[in-house]
């Protein structure tokens, strides 16, 4: 009986954890988009920074969350759905 509890218990406390673990997720990608473009906002406003380096980080930032997203649509709609 109390082993039953105890995995009622573990079932209970699962989903919890996906919630949380995903909402850390989705701040620490967020905030991981805002700084990069902080940082190249910043790089423009400097006097010595040479002028090819805002477009190119732009275009290096778009390009990692463009294959970022990719794959997750690709793994999302790869992995199975487990019930």
């Amino acid at each position: 009986m109390a082993q039953h509890l105890q995995t009622q218990h573990q079932h209970e406390f699962l989903p919890l954890c996906d919630v949380l673990f995903n909402i850390i997720s989705l701040a620490s990608y967020f905030c991981d988009v805002v700084f990069d473009f902080a940082m190249i906002y910043a790089l423009a406003q400097h006097s010595i920074a040479p002028p090819i380096l805002f477009p190119l980080s732009v275009m290096l930032i778009a390009t990692s969350l463009i294959i970022s997203q990719i794959i997750s649509v690709r793994w999302y709609l790869w992995v199975p759905e487990v019930n």
